[in-house]
Formats: C-alpha cells, structure tokens, sequence
C-alpha cells in the first residue's frame, strides 16, 4: 500500500512538473504544420512547414494556449499559400512574417493585431488587396516591398508614419487613401510605384523623405499640406508627369511659383514642373543635383532668374533638347554663379532676360496675391526686395507709390472694377 502511494505521488509529481514547464517554457513544440512556443500561457508561431498549401486558417489555439504572435519568418518562403486568415487574438506579427508567400493573393488580419514587423509581406508578388487593423501606428519599412500584384491597401486611421521602402515597387498601386494623422512618409517609401495616379498628401503631414516619390510616373499633380516642414529635393525625383504643384496657404517653410516648388529659408528648387519650358521663380538659390536628370526631350527652355547662387552636379544633365537658356541678369552675374560639372546644357545662355509678367505679380510667382501687395508695400517703403519690376506700376501712372499699393490691395480683396496695368 505504502509502495502504491508512493508511486502515485511520484506521477503526481512530475505531471505538476510538466504542466508548469510547459505553461511558462519557450521550447519550440510540433503540432501539424506549426512549430510553437509557450510563455506565460500563451502561443507564438515560431515556424511553419515549407509544405503547408492552398487556402490556410491559422489555428486560433494549441490546446489551451491561445495563439498571441506570429514571429519573425514564420510563414517565410512558403510558396504555396494562396490565402491566409489570421485568427482574432493574434497581436503581433514578427519581421519577415510572410516574407517571399508570392502565391499568397490575400490576407485577412483581425482587428487585435497592433504591431507588425518589417518586410511582413515583402516579396508577396501575387497579394492584390490587404485591409490593416486600427490601431496601427507605425507601418514598418518594407511592408509591402515589391509586392506587385497589389492594387488596394484599406490603412488604419490610426496611422501617423509611413515607413521606408513600404510600398517601393508596388507596380500595381493606383492610389492610396493616406490617413489624416500621418505626419511621415519616409525613405523610398512609394518609389517606383509607376501607376500611382492620385496622391492626395494629408494635412498632418510633417516630413516627405528622400525619393519618397522617386519614378512616380502617373502623378500629375501634388499639394504640399501646410504643416509639411522637411521635403528631400529627390522626395519627387523622376516624377515624369508632374505638371501641377501647390502648396497650402499657412505653410511657413516652402512656396510654390510657376508650378516650381521651392525650400524658402535656403532657396532651393526642390521639384519643378516636367513641362517644356520652365521658368524657374526669383528667390531660388540653389538647384541641386540632377533636378532636370532624364528630360532629354522634355525640356525645351528655360529662366534661370539672379537669385540663383549654385548650381550643382548634374542638374541639367542629359537634357539634349535644351536650347534656349535665359538669364534675367547680365554675363557678369552670370560667371559668378558656381555650376558644377555635367551641366553642359548651360553652354549658351541669353543675357539681361525680361520674362513676362502678369500686372501686380510683384514676386514673379504667376500668381497674384497678398504676397503681392506686401512686396509692393516694402519697396515703396524703401526696402531691398527681390521683385518684378514690371508689375509694380499698377495703376499705370509711370510712379510707384502708395496709390498702387491701394489699389493692389483692393484689387487682391475681391473689389469690382479694377483693372491692373
């Protein structure tokens, strides 16, 4: 008897022992196709067989431990999934989650999900639609990378960064609704998505990373938010078919004219129009490397105003059907401008150019606004203002005093009858 009881507390022993390991080990454990581990009761997909196929349902359980995590290359390179549901309760998906699925063509993820990994679905050549949970803050570098077949992304309202590389190489991507709270589109982060045609930039936005939009081919127009306070000069690098570019009333740090859009504290050209004949507007300083790289039949001419001070390595390189240069300064100015190599196109170059204006346009950005009235107001007060000298006088007396900035003025509020000279 005594033997028996003995025996029994041993049993009893070592299944409390087997129990609490596994319940708090993180050993990986087998069942059917998934490798997984348990901490604190419950479940993360560690592994997946290479063999598992068709139409998957990920298990909401092992046993009494709720799945909770998919880890980093759990599903990686499994080649013949052509769908996946990911059960409610699942938080987390690891890096390289579905890494390389390229037969999977859809993914349903649960609303619990708040975190997912770099690259989670990286090189799926087949996913075509993808809704993500709310909640998401961040979407991680390379989400989407090169995910080519993809064509519809539902992002969470919750979203405020778009990270580095996310959707590069999204061949398939018409347009993206960007949520209202993203304040950061990183690195790389559309480029070479050529079928993207409607961006609409949201007004929380705060910083446009370097080629963000590089060879964006199918954008034709963009606003810049006016809370945007850093911009790359390459964000729209290779942007063929830009024509259209504006930015938001309020916006402190960048302007546009002549559908160029300029960095106003150090005056740089940061994007310009792919249009034949540009006309580059007063208060650019410097236009960096490569700004008109690959137009070679595009740009046919343009106005290069004296404001400009440097002009950089390339920045009008292979522009073969370039002819006509006009300078609105003399020869004198003109050698005193530092232009780095590659920019053969800037061989032969008009002097003392008088481009045309519009009445009141005093800053020379086409447009014909307060900014105007402004410029016009300090000059007849006796400041040094850069301006159109042309569209100063405009009430045509041959005098610019205070009568033409009044009437500017009035002409700018919407007054009836007045007709500028």
């Amino acid at each position: 008897m005594k033997k028996l009881l003995s025996l029994l507390l041993a049993v009893l022993l070592i299944m409390s022992t087997v129990t609490v390991v596994s319940a708090e080990t993180s050993l990986p454990i087998q069942s059917g196709y998934y490798t997984y581990t348990v901490t604190n009761n419950e479940a993360t997909i560690t592994d997946v067989n290479m063999s598992i196929s068709g139409d998957v349902v990920i298990p909401s359980h092992f046993g009494e431990y709720p799945v909770v995590a998919i880890g980093e290359d759990a599903f990686s390179i499994c080649g013949n999934i052509t769908s996946v549901v990911i059960p409610d309760g699942v938080k987390s998906i690891g890096n390289d989650g579905f890494y390389y699925c390229d037969e999977m063509v859809s993914i349903i993820l649960p609303p619990s999900v708040t975190s997912i990994g770099s690259c989670v679905f990286g090189n799926c050549k087949k996913l075509e639609t993808v809704n993500l949970p709310q909640n998401l803050k961040i979407l991680p570098s390379r989400t989407f990378y090169y995910c080519k077949a993809l064509k519809g992304v539902q992002l969470p309202s919750t979203l405020e960064e778009i990270g580095y590389q996310a959707f590069e190489s999204c061949t398939a991507l018409e347009s993206i609704n960007i949520p209202a709270g993203v304040k950061v589109i990183d690195q790389e982060a559309f480029e070479f998505c050529n079928k993207l045609t409607t961006l609409v930039l949201p007004n929380a936005l705060e910083e446009i990373g370097s080629n963000a939009f590089n060879y964006c081919t199918g954008i034709t127009k963009i606003n810049i938010p006016a809370k945007t306070t850093s911009i790359d000069y390459s964000s729209f690098a290779s942007c063929d078919n830009l024509r259209e570019i504006t930015v938001s009333a309020g916006n402190q740090r960048y302007f546009a004219a002549n559908n160029c859009l300029v960095e106003g504290y150090y005056g740089t050209l940061i994007a310009a129009p792919k249009i034949s004949d540009v006309v580059i507007p007063n208060g650019v300083k410097y236009i960096p490397a490569y700004t008109f790289y690959r137009e070679p039949t595009v740009l046919r001419s343009v106005v290069i105003p004296t404001s400009v001070t440097s002009i950089d390595y390339g920045a009008f390189a292979n522009c073969t059907s370039l002819t006509t240069v006009n300078y609105t300064g003399t020869a004198t100015q003109w050698s005193a401008i530092n232009i780095k190599e590659a920019n053969e196109a800037l061989s032969i170059v008009n002097y003392n150019y008088v481009p045309p204006y519009k009445p009141g346009d005093t800053n020379g950005d086409n447009f014909v606004t307060l900014d105007d009235v402004v410029v016009l107001a300090q000059k007849v007060a006796g400041w040094s203002v850069e301006c159109n000298v042309n569209a100063l006088n405009v009430n045509g007396d041959s005098a610019v005093t205070l009568d033409d900035v009044v009437l500017l003025a009035q002409y700018v509020a919407g007054w009836g009858g007045i007709i500028l000279h």
